[in-house]
């Protein structure tokens, strides 16, 4: 199976959220669900979150800017994909 990516890879930078959520970009976010190299994509967009902005792994990152919180939230996100072995899992808390 070829990345999604590669066929139109302008879908992966729009440039505002709504463009993230257009029926064009749902289809090729939801490619990205059983794309084979998902969890690397991830990993290779967190190397530098800094400027980061697009679609990476199937997540839509908002640019820097006023929208904090869907930003951290996506990020979060990205980490869950590209590490998923670090992330705490509800079974495995304990509640004090």
């Amino acid at each position: 199976m070829r990345p999604t990516c590669t066929s139109n890879p302008d879908a992966w930078f729009p440039e505002q959220a709504a463009g993230a959520r257009s029926l064009a970009n749902r289809h090729a976010l939801d490619g990205c669900v059983r794309c084979p190299i998902r969890s690397s994509c991830a990993r290779l967009a967190l190397d530098d979150p800094t400027h980061l902005t697009g679609i990476w792994a199937g997540v839509y990152v908002p640019p820097p800017g006023n929208q904090h919180r869907a930003r951290a939230h996506a990020l979060d996100r990205l980490r869950s994909i590209g590490f998923p072995q670090a992330m705490p899992h509800e079974d495995h808390r304990t509640t004090a």
